[in-house]
């Protein structure tokens, strides 16, 4: 019986992790896609200041949220996105607009994929 209470106690704790990983990883993912977003309407706008400030608190956002991410999945995933981040940053500096803009739609569909591998599904547990 002791067993059964303490297998019981632990599915739940399980559970309850794997509900707070899906959340957090999901909510980051999201909030970088809004600062990406606002990034690229900045410079359809003609701020260019303003995009690299956005910009760099994506990537400052990004860095500090990663950290806790890998603790419940592998480095793969967002440190590319990171890593693109820096990319679109430099892009954005160095005033190579097209490149920009197409590293920016690279890194959204990254944070989409992203979150699309977070849902729990039959296909991301097997």
């Amino acid at each position: 019986m002791k067993r059964l209470f303490i297998a019981i106690i632990l599915l739940f704790i399980v559970a309850g992790l794997c509900t707070f990983e899906f959340t957090l990883n999901t909510k980051e993912s999201q909030h970088a896609s809004e600062y990406l977003k606002t990034a690229q309407q900045q410079m359809v706008d003609g701020n260019e200041k303003e995009a690299i400030q956005t910009m760099k608190k994506l990537k400052e956002l990004w860095e500090s949220n990663v950290e806790s991410m890998l603790i419940f999945i592998s480095h793969e995933k967002p440190d590319e996105i990171c890593e693109n981040i820096a990319v679109a940053e430099s892009y954005l500096k160095s005033g190579e607009l097209p490149e920009f803009y197409a590293e920016c739609k690279r890194i959204e569909n990254e944070l989409e994929h992203f979150r699309d591998l977070e849902i729990p599904t039959i296909n991301n547990i097997l």
